[in-house]
């Protein structure tokens, strides 16, 4: 399907094929979604010498919730299907505030889990736990987890989805006047597509072709939208600062012309002395 579509395009420049791609993409199933995924364990009394202050604090942590993006399916996505998921994840990537956070910030989230663990086995090799300091500990665990929260949230950007379709639509349009066969691609570049027959379709190629494509124009898009930093520095001459535009930059715009002219000034006083020695 996907491939036909791609041949009518290119072979008799049909625009009702890039129509029809972008129809059958904007009205697959296969919406954002996304799903609750708990990081639990189960709180034995017991297990804590029946301490209840040490139960107390240890409860608000028993279940963490933390939401995921659903990206794998038990059905079967057609070609056109997978390249909508992909669009998805990247705008979901980019935009939302609850998926897609850093490593760090997971790791964070689940230490309470992983501190109970720890105090269990404390107290089972007769070690005298301070609670006052597992609570401290607790307490430091949530303060760096909104803090790592913070600095994710940031780096998304604010990019309403029916602006984002505008922008895909755009680069759908360059994949496809972009786009070589793989056969084409083999004649050009004397590259010899290695696969399994049996298990491969061009369509496969091709999602990966799209899905590349779209994450490296989004890049771009990314980098040439985002603010630029404002640098600055003091100036060489008077010690003034003023905003830089490369790392080169020792005066400011007042005294650049100033030094520069004291510096032909000078070079002229050289070149007369030699003159006159001669």
């Amino acid at each position: 399907m996907l491939n036909e579509l791609l041949e009518d395009y290119q072979e008799f420049n049909e625009d009702e094929a890039l129509d029809e791609f972008i129809r059958l993409l904007w009205s697959s199933d296969y919406g954002c979604r996304t799903y609750r995924k708990t990081y639990a364990f189960k709180l034995q009394p017991e297990l804590l010498n029946n301490n209840d202050e040490l139960i107390k604090i240890f409860e608000p942590y028993q279940k963490i919730k933390i939401r995921h993006v659903i990206s794998y399916y038990n059905d079967k996505p057609n070609s056109i299907d997978m390249i909508r998921i992909h669009i998805n994840n990247m705008y979901m990537y980019l935009t939302n505030s609850e998926v897609y956070m850093s490593k760090e910030y997971f790791n964070f989230k689940i230490q309470p889990k992983k501190l109970y663990f720890k105090t269990i086995e404390r107290i089972k090799n007769g070690e005298v736990v301070n609670i006052d300091e597992i609570r401290n500990q607790l307490l430091d665990f949530e303060k760096k987890t909104e803090e790592l929260r913070l600095r994710d949230v940031g780096k998304k950007i604010e990019l309403p989805f029916n602006e984002y379709k505008k922008i895909i639509n755009g680069y759908i349009f360059r994949i496809f006047n972009n786009y070589k066969s793989p056969f084409e691609y083999e004649q050009e570049n004397g590259w010899e597509l290695n696969v399994i027959h049996d298990a491969w379709h061009e369509d496969n190629y091709i999602v990966k072709y799209f899905c590349k494509s779209l994450t490296g124009y989004m890049k771009n898009y990314i980098r040439n939208n985002k603010e630029k930093e404002i640098r600055k520095k003091k100036c060489n001459h008077c010690n003034e600062e003023f905003i830089i535009a490369n790392n080169n930059q020792k005066y400011c715009t007042i005294c650049s012309p100033v030094v520069r002219r004291e510096k032909v000034r000078k070079n002229m006083k050289k070149m007369r002395s030699k003159k006159l020695s001669f």
